[in-house]
């Protein structure tokens, strides 16, 4: 073989040897990176199986809250635990009043009655309306932020008065109920009646049965004094808790459906019973509303509650036209809606759902 033969054969087999060498780093190499990347996914193995987990806790405690929510909305009521309502309606109200007010909101119940107090200090309801009506007061107390009703008043043992009332002691906090201190046969076995202490035996709300003569404090600057009732009736209705509620110079009285003869008896009672706003006794019936007792309460402004149309005639029209006589502004929920006052101490002002002014 000749010399030129042989280099050609030797660089040949020198460039096979070469290319075999280069595919073996070429075989490492991609080895080398599969081990790699089978390291890191076992590496990050135990973060997926985490993030899976997690998923799952969420996904059911999701749907724990979901359905502790639908639950809360029809059935539990629990004061301070969200609803779907307030869920979705992007608002987080929170209770407030501006530094020195109080305000005092007529919710209109048709023929019925229902007041809301709002202080710095406490809350205070008087009567709900009837039981139709508890998803309006419901509603009402929830607008405003407030989840604590310090003291719940049910004027007297009738249905358009307290009739909803052990649905609202069921749905928030209640610091105390009070009811009038009645005779052993007048009190009622109506279902109503029942239902509401029940419902606060349940919640272990403390029930308070008063006559005239009892004060509650409710921030500084004002306070309630119960005036009525100071006797024994023969009719619910005169058994009505009447209370005078003050604030700094402004002043209302409160008095379910006392008719003539509690009227009078207040009066003789000698308790200052004039008031700025007067919440007309037993919705403008003609057995109340006499001229002894408006001459002394001597109201700037009487509010009515009473819905429109009603079986019983109400307002009357003799009464409601001794309020003019006695230079009264006149308010009433059939038609002017809800009714909030505002007092800073020394002035009233005066807020309507309808914004039309005093009929």
């Amino acid at each position: 073989m000749k010399t030129s033969d042989k280099r050609k054969t030797a660089e040949k087999d020198n460039k096979s040897a070469k290319a075999d060498t280069d595919k073996k780093k070429i075989i490492r190499k991609t080895k080398k990176a599969s081990e790699d990347e089978m390291e890191e996914a076992t590496k990050y193995t135990p973060y997926k199986k985490k993030a899976k987990v997690s998923f799952k806790v969420f996904l059911f405690s999701f749907l724990i809250i979901a359905v502790f929510l639908t639950l809360n909305q029809l059935i539990f009521h629990i004061p301070g635990v969200p609803t779907w309502d307030s869920v979705f309606s992007g608002e987080s109200p929170t209770f407030s009043i501006p530094s020195g007010e109080m305000q005092v909101h007529f919710i209109d119940v048709g023929q019925g009655d229902s007041a809301l107090i709002v202080t710095e200090g406490k809350v205070v309801l008087i009567d709900s309306g009837e039981k139709e009506y508890s998803h309006t007061v419901i509603e009402y107390v929830e607008k405003l932020g407030i989840s604590k009703l310090d003291v719940i008043i049910g004027s007297h043992p009738h249905s358009d008065h307290i009739g909803s009332m052990f649905q609202i002691v069921d749905k928030f906090e209640v610091g105390e109920l009070i009811l009038p201190k009645m005779t052993k046969d007048m009190i009622p076995d109506t279902s109503c009646y029942a239902d509401l202490i029940r419902s606060a035996d349940k919640k272990n709300v403390k029930v308070s049965f008063v006559r005239g003569g009892e004060k509650i404090k409710l921030s500084d600057g004002c306070s309630m004094d119960i005036l009525a009732p100071v006797s024994d009736y023969d009719d619910l209705n005169n058994y009505s808790i009447v209370c005078k509620l003050v604030h700094g110079e402004n002043s209302f009285l409160f008095t379910g459906d006392i008719e003539t003869s509690a009227e009078y008896d207040v009066v003789e009672s000698g308790a200052d019973i004039s008031a700025d706003v007067l919440k007309v006794p037993h919705h403008g019936s003609a057995t109340s509303s006499s001229y002894k007792f408006l001459k002394t309460v001597r109201p700037t402004y009487a509010v009515i509650s009473v819905g429109s149309p009603n079986d019983y005639g109400h307002p009357n029209k003799t009464i409601f036209e001794r309020y003019e006589e006695f230079d009264c502004k006149r308010y009433r929920t059939d038609m002017n809606g809800d009714i909030v006052f505002k007092s800073d101490g020394v002035e009233l002002k005066i807020e309507t759902e309808n914004k039309n002014g005093y009929v």
